[in-house]
């Protein structure tokens, strides 16, 4: 039983590793993406700033 207790764990911290590291590059990409959309925004529309 405690093999199947030790496989039991380390799938579990995998599992929770791959989360997180599906969630930090989700964050990654959609923030470049409102980034880039902003910029791309910013492109097609002339500044009036200055």
């Amino acid at each position: 039983m405690d093999g199947l207790a030790l496989i039991v764990f380390v799938s579990g911290l995998t599992g929770v590793f791959a989360v997180m590291i599906l969630l930090l590059l989700g964050i990654s990409l959609s923030s470049k993406l409102a980034i880039w959309i902003e910029n791309r925004g910013k492109e097609n529309v002339p500044s009036s700033n200055g």
